[in-house]
């Protein structure tokens, strides 16, 4: 798997740690998905066909990867609770350093849908601040 996708790096420990020499392959194939929904229109249309927004069409559902000067990322636009009043922006995966600019180029490239927040993986304590707020747990052990 490239290191293009430093925000990855926990995701590489944690499943070579689960899985062995195996996971890094598992890794993979879901990142390979995830990039594949950048030219699903079928994926695109699960939104479009129920989500009627003034200005968006429906290849505006697709996930993107956006290169800058400042680092790249794969993300995708998604609504909390399924409400299209509360756009976010899903980072599948960045190597962002600075997250402002990373905040500041979600702004810009996903503008249509004005969303309010994004939501980044991470490991326990790599994130923080006022404003970050945790949204979702995973918990993992071994079991026999």
């Amino acid at each position: 798997m490239p290191d293009v996708w430093k925000s990855l790096a926990d995701e590489r420990d944690l499943a070579t740690a689960l899985f062995g020499a195996g996971g890094q392959q598992r890794l993979q194939i879901w990142l390979d998905g995830e990039l594949a929904r950048t030219a699903d229109a079928g994926f695109a249309r699960s939104f479009s066909d129920h989500i009627d927004l003034p200005g968006v069409v429906s290849d505006d559902y697709l996930h993107r990867v956006i290169r800058t000067a400042h680092g790249n990322l794969l993300g995708g636009i998604r609504f909390y609770g399924r409400d299209i009043g509360r756009p976010f922006v899903e980072i599948v995966a960045h190597s962002f350093v600075d997250l402002d600019r990373l905040l500041d180029c979600v702004a810009v490239e996903w503008v249509p849908f004005a969303p309010t927040a994004l939501r980044l993986k991470s490991r326990p304590g790599r994130l923080g601040g006022p404003h970050a707020l945790l949204d979702q747990t995973i918990h993992s052990t071994w079991c026999s």
